[in-house]
């Protein structure tokens, strides 16, 4: 799988609606993207330009701070999202499944958002 890393100014990352390109070209593959300093900022997964398994945030610390993974297939649309403190603990995740786009079950594994 084709991994790149951009800043958010670099000219050869852009986003147009839903989708993603790198130089132009609807992008697949694995993008970082590096804020100022450097350090990682996002991670996300790309299909076609589109986000096709997980999609990260991170905090200054390098600590994971959310994460969404998107599955798309025949059947449906699946998301599995969770968040976590800035020192690591799990506070939230659900498990989203949608067969269309109104109807989906939702279910919420953990919450201790404050």
């Amino acid at each position: 799988m084709n991994t790149v890393t951009v800043t958010f100014d670099d000219p050869t990352y852009s986003v147009d609606q839903d989708y993603t390109f790198i130089n132009g070209e609807r992008f697949s593959g694995t993008l970082k993207i590096l804020d100022s300093n450097a350090t990682l900022e996002v991670e996300t997964q790309y299909k076609d330009g589109m986000i096709n398994g997980y999609d990260r945030e991170y905090y200054n610390n390098g600590q994971m701070k959310q994460e969404a993974i998107i599955y798309i297939d025949s059947v449906g649309k699946t998301t599995s999202y969770k968040e976590w403190s800035e020192q690591g603990s799990l506070i939230y995740h659900e498990k989203t499944h949608f067969t269309d786009i109104y109807e989906y079950t939702k279910e919420i594994i953990v919450d201790n958002r404050p």
